[in-house]
């Protein structure tokens, strides 16, 4: 608790999902904090970090959550509404067209005005026909044809540069 008060960080960035947390910390979360979930083994923070779209294409917020696991407080990670289980990110894409010369191809988002590229292993986000920045790992890409039917799914994965 006094390591992360100290850092002036949300919650999601200094922790990572599984690791644990002290009572101090805990104790904060269900006596001080702002909470949406407040149940015996489990609590979420009231202000969502951020929108996830899941797998049926619905966007949800995700929260900040701790369970408690065998007497201990785990920081479980951004989870939806009512859950413990870390929330997955669905992006649906579509082609948009190939750069083979180097190896990219592009997407355009079939939800949000938003572009994105993939140059080998790697996601990227496009902004203003610029490469913003990779894709965090583990979001689900599902890749659709016009009619918006699913071609193909797979996921981010760490950057190994």
């Amino acid at each position: 608790y006094q390591e992360w008060t100290a850092c002036y960080r949300h919650i999601d960035i200094y922790l990572r999902g599984g690791d644990e947390i002290d009572q101090e910390l805990a104790d904060y979360f269900r006596n001080n904090a702002l909470t949406r979930t407040r149940k015996a083994d489990y609590i979420q923070l009231r202000t969502p970090f951020e929108h996830y779209r899941n797998a049926n294409r619905k966007n949800r917020d995700v929260y900040a959550t701790i369970h408690q696991k065998d007497g201990r407080w785990i920081y479980a990670g951004l989870c939806f509404a009512g859950e413990t289980a870390v929330a997955v990110h669905h992006i649906f894409l579509r082609e948009t067209f190939r750069k083979p010369e180097f190896g990219m191809v592009f997407f355009k988002s079939i939800h949000m005005p938003f572009e994105y590229v993939k140059n080998q292993e790697n996601w990227y986000s496009v902004i203003s026909g610029k490469i913003d920045g990779i894709l965090r790992p583990g979001v689900k890409i599902h890749i659709v044809n016009k009619a918006g039917r699913e071609i193909s799914v797979e996921d981010t994965v760490p950057w190994a540069g």
